[in-house]
Order: structure tokens, then C-alpha cells, then sequence
């Protein structure tokens, strides 16, 4: 496995190492070295679904009111009194990964008045709240920002700047096709992972190589964590979407990105076509 492939702030990179955007996608840390491996899967199909419905400008489900938590009621209930409207969508995809995406929306705010978050979990239910508490805490990071946005989508360094840009409230318009939502297909099986870590391991496992992809793991356990009883695992899988916060690197080029929409059920875009707005994900 190339190292800058599976080391986010490796140093002295060379050009020939230049070929993959670094980010924290697929890096998970627990007591349990199983629960590790489950949850960098789960973020690395995370990653793949922001990555694949925001090119391929999806229109996702909304999510069934029926799978919300009592937090999660409490949580847009609390956003309604600050005038944030909570929209959130289910971003499952063929892969199975419970994963819910959520726009919030600020008509009021002159500054903010749009951010997404999302969330990978067990079920959607757990999904949604992480969606939540991702999509705020953007909204919140954006605002702590005293400075304007970068102006050209070229001069991005922070990777928080793609959020900003498409935070500003020219831009709402961008998220249109994600607030119109389509209709769940009636019957559809909702998306579950088994609790325990080694069954929820197998059944990912068993549903990548059965599509075709090998999920590879990287123990990234420094000496200090395994002391304290910790381990850090890193996922890559390349035959999923990476997630790419640079404008100007967007990996138009991978086959999933053109594969997964059709398996979904979606019509697909070709290249030319693809969403030229940065990713608003941060």
C-alpha cells in the first residue's frame, strides 16, 4: 500500500506521490480493533456517497420521520427556534452502509445559508444524528470565520473553504436538487449492520468483494495507543469514490462514479455534466 495512500500528514511527499488527495477518510480509533475496522468502512462509504451524490447532483429520498430517535426529534427542534430548517435525506448506497446526508438550511442567516453534514451507522436512525451533529457544527465552524470566503474556488487551502464558499447565500441555489427529494420506492428493505463488530465486519467484507472491491486495513497503532488499549486502523478501498475537498481534484475519471447512480436507480451524468460547484462538505 502506497504510504501517502494510507498516511494522512505524511511529510517529504514526492511528486510521484501526488496522485491521491490526503484526508482523514477511513481512519477509526477503538478499544475493540474489530469495531476499528468496521467503522473506517463505514466512513469510507460515507465519503463515497458525498462524494458520488454531489457530482452526479442526486435526489435523494428523505428520510422516513418513522426512523427518527427522540435526540434527533429534539435536535431539529431545536434548530426550528433558530430559524435552521433541518432536511435530512437518505444517502444509502448500493453498498448497504446505513447513510443519512443532511442540508441545513438558513434562509435567514446573510452569511450562512447553506451546510450539509452526514453520518454512517448501524442503522439510519444513528446515521441521522451524526448527520445532524456534523451539518451544526459546520454551521457553527463556518461562523466562527471573521474573514470573507476565499473568492476563486483556485486559491482554496483550508478544508473548510469549500463549505464557506458554498455556504454564501448566492450560492443556495446549488443545493436545489438536493431539497426537492423523490420518493422512496414503497417495500424497500431499510439498510441494517448487525451489532456485534465481527458479524458487521463479515457482512461489509462479504458485500465489497461480492461488488468487486478489496477493502484493504492499516494498522496505524502507535506504541502510545496500544499502552492505553487503543487501536487505530486506517481503510482504504480504491474501488470506492474517494471524497475530495480541492476543487480542481475530483477523480472524474472513476468508473464508480458513473456505475454506482445506475445501480441505484438514478439517471447518470457524463463527465461534462457533473456538479461544477465545489464539495460542501467540510
Amino acid at each position: 500500500m502506497p504510504a501517502a495512500m494510507a498516511c494522512y500528514h505524511l511529510s517529504g511527499t514526492v511528486p510521484a506521490e501526488r496522485f491521491v488527495y490526503r484526508i482523514s477518510t477511513g481512519y477509526a480509533v477503538h478499544t475493540d480493533p474489530v469495531e476499528a475496522l468496521v467503522r473506517g468502512i463505514c466512513e469510507v462509504a460515507e465519503r463515497d456517497a458525498n462524494a458520488v451524490l454531489w457530482l452526479q447532483r442526486l435526489s435523494l429520498p428523505a428520510l422516513d420521520e418513522n426512523l427518527w430517535s427522540h435526540r434527533t426529534r429534539e435536535l431539529i427542534q431545536w434548530c426550528a427556534m433558530r430559524f435552521l430548517d433541518v432536511h435530512l435525506l437518505d444517502a444509502t448506497t448500493d453498498i448497504g452502509v446505513p447513510t443519512a446526508y443532511c442540508v441545513i438550511a438558513a434562509d435567514h442567516d446573510r452569511d450562512v445559508r447553506r451546510v450539509v453534514g452526514a453520518g454512517a451507522g448501524r442503522n439510519l436512525t444513528a446515521a441521522a444524528e451524526k448527520a445532524i451533529y456534523e451539518a451544526h457544527g459546520v454551521y457553527q465552524h463556518v461562523h466562527s470565520f471573521g474573514d470573507e470566503p476565499p473568492e476563486e474556488v483556485a486559491s482554496f487551502k483550508n478544508i473548510v473553504d469549500g463549505a464557506r464558499y458554498m455556504a454564501r447565500p448566492d450560492r443556495a441555489a446549488a443545493f436545489d436538487f438536493l431539497l426537492t427529494g423523490r420518493r422512496k420506492p414503497e417495500g424497500q428493505a431499510l439498510p441494517s449492520l448487525p451489532d456485534a463488530p465481527a458479524e458487521a465486519l463479515d457482512r461489509l467484507v462479504t458485500t465489497l468483494t461480492s461488488a468487486g472491491m478489496r477493502p484493504i486495513a492499516v494498522n496505524r497503532t502507535t506504541q502510545e495507543l496500544h499502552d492505553v488499549g487503543l487501536a487505530a486502523i486506517n481503510i482504504i478501498i480504491a474501488d470506492m469514490q474517494p471524497m475530495s475537498l480541492d476543487p480542481l481534484a475530483q477523480f472524474k475519471g472513476h468508473p464508480r462514479l458513473y456505475d454506482a447512480p445506475r445501480r441505484m436507480g438514478y439517471r447518470v451524468l457524463e463527465e461534462k455534466e457533473l456538479n461544477p460547484w465545489p464539495q460542501p462538505f467540510a
